[in-house]
């Protein structure tokens, strides 16, 4: 038997791809597989109503009335 006759292998192109199609992907995180096992979502901050603000008046000095500075010499 010539070398050349070794060499000469049938391809079978169509077959071969059905064989790969076939078969499901690994799956991601074992050993040859190119995907990256997926990060867990977020979990997004609840937000707080904002405080209303203070009513105007409620402090000593808001109601004190204002005096006027008196003229210097």
């Amino acid at each position: 038997m010539a070398k050349h006759d070794l060499l000469k292998l049938p391809d079978d192109f169509e077959g071969n791809m059905r064989a790969l199609l076939a078969t499901p992907p690994a799956p991601p995180g074992t050993a040859g597989s190119r995907k990256v096992i997926p990060k867990p979502p977020k979990v997004a901050r609840k937000r707080r109503k904002p405080k209303p603000p203070k009513k105007a008046g409620t402090y000593a000095y808001e109601s004190a009335p204002v005096k006027k500075a008196k003229k210097r010499k």
